[in-house]
C-alpha cells in the first residue's frame, strides 16, 4: 500500500505542465498593452515638459533681450541728450565769446573816440592859445 502511495506522488510530479487558457493569454496580452500604453503616456508627459521648459527658456530669452534692447535704447537716449547739452553748451559759449568780442571791440571805439575827442580838445586848446597870442600880440603893436 506504501508503495502504491509513493508512486502516485511521484506520477503526480511528472505530470507535463497545462498550458494557459485563453483568459490567462488574454489577461497577460491586456496587462502588456497597458504597460505599453502607461510606457507611452509617460514618455509623451516627458515630451511635454521638456517642450513647456524650452518655451519657458525662450520666453525667458525673449524677455532678457528685450531688456538689453531697452537698456541700449536708454543708453542712446540719455547719449543724445548728452549730445545736445554738449551742443547747446558749446552754442552758448561761441555766444558768449561773440559778446565778449563785441563788448570789447566797442570798447576799442569808445576808447578811440575818447582820444580822438581829446585830441580835439587839445587842438582846439592850442589854437585858442594861439589865437589868445596873436590878440595879445596885435594889442602890444597897436599901442
Amino acid at each position: 500500500m506504501v508503495q502504491n502511495i509513493s508512486q502516485l506522488i511521484h506520477f503526480k510530479k511528472v505530470q507535463p505542465q497545462r498550458e494557459p487558457n485563453q483568459t490567462t493569454i488574454n489577461n497577460n496580452n491586456n496587462n502588456n498593452n497597458n504597460n505599453n500604453n502607461n510606457n507611452n503616456n509617460n514618455n509623451n508627459n516627458n515630451n511635454n515638459n521638456n517642450n513647456n521648459n524650452n518655451n519657458n527658456n525662450n520666453n525667458n530669452n525673449n524677455n532678457n533681450n528685450n531688456n538689453n534692447n531697452n537698456n541700449n535704447n536708454n543708453n542712446n537716449n540719455n547719449n543724445n541728450n548728452n549730445n545736445n547739452n554738449n551742443n547747446n553748451n558749446n552754442n552758448n559759449n561761441n555766444n558768449n565769446n561773440n559778446n565778449n568780442n563785441n563788448n570789447n571791440n566797442n570798447n576799442n571805439n569808445n576808447n578811440n573816440n575818447n582820444n580822438n575827442n581829446n585830441n580835439n580838445n587839445n587842438n582846439n586848446n592850442n589854437n585858442n592859445n594861439n589865437n589868445n597870442n596873436n590878440n595879445n600880440n596885435n594889442n602890444e603893436n597897436k599901442r
